[in-house]
């Protein structure tokens, strides 16, 4: 945990500022559906994702592990320094959970899914990077598809969506999608 938490510390919001990154955040946000009316941000780097979900006129709160990503944001939205893996909001108290890039460094997938399924009141939005990123030291464990699945279905949400997504920047990127839907 003491490497994981030096890295989050390191990074900041840096690797979020390419314009490779803003495409594959855009694709994701576009996902986003519908009836859906406010969003909780879980792991928001530079703030991008913030800014452009409030743009589709969605209301948008964002938890971060960074302190330096909740000072570069303070200031122009609701953000609170945060883990995954402890989420200090009401059950269903937002429609959507928005995570980008970010479950893949949870320490307990399952605590972390519970707590954004807790949260949700309608969906989940996670994305996961590739495989070849997901070599770094800097990824606790990438899920696969079945475990994804097993994870929804465990919490009650069925996966409505899966896709995968290449990206051509500085490499051939790829990310996941995987969107799913509270069942009631």
């Amino acid at each position: 945990m003491e490497k994981a938490n030096k890295f989050i510390e390191e990074i900041g919001a840096e690797e979020m500022d390419s314009a490779g990154a803003a495409e594959l955040i855009d694709f994701a946000i576009g996902l986003i559906p519908s009836d859906v009316k406010s969003v909780l941000c879980v792991g928001f780097g530079s703030g991008y994702e913030l800014e452009k979900i409030e743009e589709r006129g969605c209301k948008v709160k964002g938890v971060d592990y960074n302190q330096k990503n909740i000072e570069r944001t303070k200031d122009l939205f609701d953000v609170k320094q945060m883990d995954m893996h402890d989420l200090k909001f009401k059950d269903k108290s937002s429609d959507l959970v928005f995570a980008r890039d970010v479950f893949e460094h949870a320490t307990s997938h399952i605590t972390a899914f519970s707590e954004m399924a807790r949260v949700s009141k309608k969906y989940i939005l996670i994305t996961l990077p590739d495989n070849v990123w997901a070599l770094s030291l800097n990824h606790t464990l990438i899920p696969t598809l079945k475990q994804m699945i097993t994870l929804g279905i465990r919490f009650n949400y069925a996966l409505d969506y899966f896709y995968e997504r290449f990206h051509q920047s500085k490499g051939i990127w790829k990310e996941y999608y995987y969107i799913f839907r509270r069942k009631e």
